[in-house]
This record gives structure tokens, sequence and C-alpha cells, in this order.
């Protein structure tokens, strides 16, 4: 007799299991993770940019190419001179192009400017005359000294201020600028910066939401004055792009990362004084850098049109917040950030608000511009109008101006109904949120790395909104963490990645999963939450969840990262095991592949071994499939040098709660069942009958006319098992005709 299973140390639960005792309790739980986050606060303000270059006027020659006229007028004076210049549009017409732009207003220096030595971007004061279209944008096209890769910045900006601010401060980042062909996400090489001759201000028409119906050539004028290079961000925590011995600019290639700003919340609420004060100047940059429809920049996705930016509004709303509660007399204090002059709390309420419509009107779906979609956020990367959702109900608690909150909460709603009803349309009806498309409609659009963000984002707003959809999201996507949950119990399988050649996915914050997940009754999230908050406290502080490297983190990952863990803090429910053990988890398992359209495509079976070789799993990744698995609380060892196939795992009731039983065996077909082994001819199907349910497989020998047979044994708990899987190396190719990543064979220990 040879085993086809051998046990293997299982060590992530059973290692977790035999140290519970030694574990901290759930109240030294909070205080630890108290600790991590104000660690967390000491190394944000430590990392904080707390200077700035004071801002130089443009000596430039001004000069209107296209049906852009230019001259100097008296009308209007911002920069203490007399005078200003105004600018003439004439007939400009409908253009959705980022590099073909005809009518331009050349801003000619005497000699190349070095821009990064001293600024970060160009402010320029904007006074539109009476009837000027709002239609009509800016961006901007640097002229290169030696190269004709021209950086731009895309014609987004309107003259005519979306909210109504007149006269204007607009400001273009560097950060904003991507390479000479748009190609999205790439940026201009920072080298061009440092010698240009000329910026041109590109002038286009477009709508922004994108509308219906033709757009006919616009004719106006708008005043032009106080054009200066800037430094604005005295206050950021972006280290990459102003290290603290480096130069201005560092980032190769120059980007605007936004998101470092979200750390702002937890100098708020942990990092004391220093925290406070730090705060303050991360959210006065954010005022000031604020772009025009209420975004912030995130690296080049501010000028997709994306909703990245939610991720920072939820944090700095919350920022305000903790000002407000600890009644910062800074808040009344009378500033004068860009255009604005009021108060510090009406400034920052006026930027949060802004923020949460700045993709109204909503549902999200109806959003577009010429380079993004809400659709296609939905359904190709769903984390960012997820989190964008939550940010507008965490403000819209925030905002005093009742007419605001009214406002913001209606988006938040119709939102909210888009989640519901995009949950899911990327696969077929497999209740997952779309994160890619690699395969232009043909996959699932999975990615586990998101897909974890989408369950920590689910909790997140179930916490803070108490909106039941959050919980029926839950509910419906157990479906998806019984089919990935790989044998440990603790991590998502890869599948097959639309994004990247992530093997697994984790938690990032066990506790909060579990809580909300437990409360909403998705038995299946929360048996996974409770089994990494088991490894992460038990084996503290070796890993487990995001919670370890808390106090480590810097850079961006200190910013962009952290903040989520500050909703996990809850006490109670401590997570406790719920007794649902993961199909995957058994020695046995097969899945059954579905396609989009619901129908079956193939199911996959076990091969027992001789010898000491591990049982063949022929489960394997296809494009466009996913898959519904079950586990047979079994323990299975091959008798003989036959080896047997197990195929088409069914179980009648909750697999789990049966196992806590003890089965009859039967055996119906080309076999018996004596003496715990099951003994074979030919085809048989074996039924583990317990009260209130069944489980059962099919059998046969995997050699025609050679008998077979494998002792049996019932598992109450799960047993460790090696599976063998196969190579995928035969996976479509991508539409750029590269092969998509190529999983290799492995070896999976439970």
């Amino acid at each position: 007799m040879v085993r086809a299973c051998q046990p293997v140390l299982l060590v992530a639960l059973l290692a977790v299991t035999a140290a519970v005792a030694d574990a901290a309790t759930f109240a030294e739980v909070q205080r630890i993770k108290l600790g991590q986050l104000e660690q967390a606060a000491r190394n944000a303000v430590a990392q904080q940019r707390k200077t700035h270059c004071e801002p130089m006027a443009v000596q430039a020659e001004f000069q209107g190419i296209g049906g852009v006229l230019v001259g100097r007028s008296t009308d209007w004076d911002v920069d203490g001179d007399g005078q200003c210049l105004k600018v003439t549009l004439l007939g400009i017409p409908a253009n959705t192009s980022h590099t073909d732009i005809d009518h331009r207003l050349a801003i000619r220096f005497a000699q190349p400017v070095n821009l990064l030595s001293r600024s970060t971007g160009l402010a320029l004061w904007i006074r539109p005359a009476d009837g000027l279209a709002p239609t009509l944008r800016f961006g901007a096209r640097f002229r290169c000294a030696g190269s004709d890769e021209d950086p731009v910045i895309i014609s987004d900006t309107p003259l005519v201020h979306k909210f109504g601010d007149s006269p204007h401060q607009a400001y273009l980042d560097w950060g904003y600028a991507f390479s000479h062909d748009v190609e999205p996400l790439r940026g201009a090489p920072r080298e061009l910066f440092e010698r240009v001759e000329a910026i041109e201000l590109t002038f286009v028409q477009k709508r922004i939401p994108r509308g219906e119906g033709p757009l006919p050539p616009a004719t106006g004028v708008f005043y032009l004055d106080g054009v200066q290079l800037v430094d604005w961000y005295e206050g950021s925590y972006d280290n990459s792009r102003f290290p603290p011995d480096g130069p201005l600019n560092a980032a190769q290639p120059i980007v605007s990362q936004g998101r470092t700003q979200q750390v702002a919340v937890i100098c708020a609420l942990y990092g004391g004084e220093e925290g406070v004060q730090s705060a303050l100047r991360a959210m006065d940059m954010m005022a000031r850098i604020q772009c025009w429809d209420g975004s912030w920049p995130e690296i080049q996705t501010r000028l997709q049109g994306e909703t990245t930016h939610g991720m920072i509004l939820a944090d700095l709303a919350r920022t305000l917040q903790a000002l407000r509660d600890r009644n910062r007399p800074e808040l009344k204090q009378w500033v004068r950030i860009r255009h604005w002059d009021m108060t510090r709390d009406e400034l920052y309420e006026q930027m949060i608000y802004r923020a949460a419509m700045s993709r109204a009107p909503a549902p999200m779906h109806t959003w577009a511009d010429t380079y993004f979609s809400g659709e296609g956020a939905l359904r190709g990367g769903c984390n960012r109008p997820m989190y964008f959702t939550v940010s507008q109900y965490v403000t819209a608690q925030v905002l005093r101006d009742g007419a605001w909150k009214k406002q913001v909460l209606v988006e938040y709603d119709r939102n909210m109904d888009d989640l519901v009803a995009y949950q899911g349309v990327t696969a077929g009806g497999w209740p997952i949120f779309g994160e890619g498309d690699r395969y232009n409609g043909r996959g699932l659009s999975w990615d586990c790395g998101y897909t974890t963000d989408h369950v920590f984002i689910m909790a997140i707003g179930s916490r803070v909104t108490g909106d039941e959809r959050w919980g029926a999201m839950m509910r419906r996507f157990d479906a998806v963490v019984e089919a990935m949950m790989l044998a440990d119990g603790l991590r998502i399988d890869g599948g097959l990645s639309e994004r990247g050649r992530a093997r697994s996915g984790g938690l990032k914050a066990p506790d909060i999963v579990f809580q909300e997940a437990h409360r909403h009754g998705a038995t299946k999230l929360a048996q996974w939450g409770a089994n990494v908050s088991r490894l992460t406290w038990s084996q503290w502080p070796a890993g487990g969840s995001q919670w370890p490297g808390a106090s480590r983190a810097r850079g961006y990952g200190l910013g962009a990262f952290l903040t989520w863990l500050t909703y996990d803090l809850q006490a109670e429910p401590e997570p406790a095991d719920l007794g649902h053990v993961f199909p995957r988890q058994w020695p046995v398992w097969t899945a059954v592949w579905m396609d989009k359209e619901g129908r079956e495509a193939r199911r996959s079976k076990l091969v027992l071994q001789p010898g000491t070789a591990p049982t063949v799993n022929t489960f394997q990744w296809e494009v466009g499939q996913y898959p519904v698995i079950t586990g047979a609380p079994v323990a299975v060892e091959l008798l003989g040098e036959t080896p047997v196939e197990i195929s088409d795992v069914t179980a009648s009731g909750d697999v789990s709660a049966l196992a806590k039983g003890t089965p009859r065996f039967e055996v119906v077909g080309d076999g018996r069942f004596e003496d715990n082994k099951v003994l074979l001819t030919g085809p048989a199907r074996v039924g583990m009958l317990y009260d209130g349910g069944e489980v059962a497989f099919s059998v046969k020998p995997a050699e025609t006319d050679k008998p077979a047979g494998f002792r049996v044994r019932a598992l109450h708990a799960p047993e460790a098992c090696t599976h063998a899987f196969p190579d995928n190396a035969e996976r479509p190719a991508r539409p750029d005709g590269n092969r998509s990543p190529r999983r290799p064979g492995r070896r999976e220990g439970r």
C-alpha cells in the first residue's frame, strides 16, 4: 500500500492553531494597531516637505497662433503692473485630439528654461469675458531644445470655471504632462523640462462629460495675467518627487502622486501636535493643487478622467473632521489660497464638496469624456469607482452646508445602484467586480490583487455607511471566495489575471472583513477574515496582513495604502472561527468550469498516483471561464499500482456542517466497499451518507480492464495533501500577440 496524498506541514493554518494559546488578546491587538498607526504618523511627518520656492513671474514673449489673437489691455490687473493680456479666440472648433491642435498661445522664453529647478507648475489668472463658451478648454505643449518629442498636457481645463469662480487661478502641474504621443500612463522624460524654449497653451472645444450634438466653432475673449512659475508642494508626503536631500522634481518621469496625501488623516488622528500641523500643511497643499473639476492628480490618472481621487477624498474629508473634533483654531484663520479668500474651514469644506461632485451627474456609468468612461471603470478598474462612491458618503457626513450634503448623498445613492448592477457584469454573472480587459471582452476581468481590495472596500463601505447594499454585494461575493480560496484558507487564487502576474492575493485588514461580512451573513468572507486574523495576531509580527508592515511603510505606500487600516479599529465582535471549510482545504475536490453564458464548459478531476507521486489535479484556467468547486471531507490512499480517477464531487447540504458527523459509505456501480476500502473493476459512484445530506464522487480505474482500489477515511477537519497541477502553457495569445502570463506546473500543499 502506498499513499498518493502524503501529509505535509500546513504551515499557515496548523501553526496558527498551535500558537493560539500564546496569541495576544483582542484588547491587546487594538493597542498594537494604535501603536502601528502612531509610528506611521511619525514616519509621515518625517518625510513631509516643509518648504517651498517663491513664485517667479514669467518673463516671455506672448504670441498668438492660428485663431488666437493677443494684445495688451488695461481692463484688468492682478500682478500690479497696471495691465493684462487680452486673448481673443476666433472660431475654435471641437477637437478631441491631444496633439493636433492649431490654435495656440505661445509663451516664448528668451533662452531655454529649466522648469524643474524651482517650480512644480505654471499658474495663470484667467477672467472670462461675458459670453465665453464654457466648452472652451486649454492645455499645453512644451517646446524643448534639441527634441521634437514635445511633452503634452491634455486640453481639458476650462477657461470658464466649472464651479463658477471668476476670476480664477488655473494651474498646470509638470506632473500632468504625457509623452509626446500621449500614450496613457507614460510620462515625458524628465530631462526635456530642463531645456524648455516655449510653453504653448493649446485651445480646443470639448464637452466634459461628453455630450450629444455638434459644437459649432466658438469665438470669445478672456483676460490673462499673473503668469508665474510656482512651487505649490509644501506639505507633500511624496519623497520620490521631493526627496529630503535631493533636487526638486527628482522623480523620473515627473508624476503627481496625490495619494501620498491620504496619510494626512493618520497624522491628524495619531500624530499629536506635530501630526496636526503636518495635516494642516497637507490640506493647504491639496487646496492649492486641486484640479479644475474638483479632483486631484494621481500619477497621470487625473488627466484620464479617472476616479482614483476618491481614495484621496475620503481621507481628506476625515482629516477635516479630525481637525474640527479637536477645535483647531487654525480652521478659523482667514487664508488666501489661489483665488479663494476665506477661512480654512470654509476652504476645506469647499474642497471636499467639489471633489465629491467631480464626476457628477451620477450614475457613474453614464459619465464619459474623450478618454475615459465611467462604464469602462466599472468594467475594467472597479476598485476606483467603488471607493469614490464610499468617499461621497464620507464627505456628506462632514459637510455642514445642507444643500451640498443633500446633493452629494443623491450622487452616492445613484452610484451605489451602479455598483450593485455591475457586480458580475464582466464575468457572465459570476459576482466579481471587473479589473482589466486584456482579452478584449473574452476574459473575466479578474485580478486577485484588486479583488482583495474590493473585499476591503465592501467592508469599509458597510462600516461607514450602514447601507445594506454593501451587505448584499458581500453575500453575493461569497460564491467567489468559495471558488477561489486556496488550500491554506488564507489566500485567493491568482487565476488568469488580466493585470498582474500574482499567484495569489491576501487580505490587508482581516478583522473588519470578518466583522462586516459576519454582520451581513456573508459566511465565506467572514471565515476568510477569521483565518487571516488568527494568523496575523498569533504570529505577530511575522505577517498575515498589512498590519505588521504599517510602522515600516515609507513613500507612496505610506500615504496610499495605510489609511484603509484606520477603519479596522473596532474591538467587537472579535473574529472567531465559524467552522466553514473551503472546498480546496479538503484533499478531494473537483471543479465544474462555467463560461460567461452560464453553460458548463468542462470539469476537472483528480488522479491518485502510485508510489510517492502526488495526486494529479487537472484544474486549469482558461480564458472566460470560472470554477464552481465542491470538496469532499475524505482522505484517500491508493492501493496497488493502478491509478484511480476521481471526478464530479457533489454535495447536498453544507459540507462543513456535514463533516462534523460520521458518514456511511456506499458504492454504486462496478465496485464495492469493504473494510474502509473502495475496490473497483470499473466506473462507480462513492457516496458519503450523513444525517441531513450526502457527499458523493465518481471513481474509476485509470487503466481499462485493470482492477484498482483505494482506502477512504472520513475527515472532520482539513488534512494536508499535495496536489500537482498542470502547466497552463496552451493559454491563448493576448490581443497584442504575446502570450499571457504563463503559470508553470506547480504543487500546492495543504
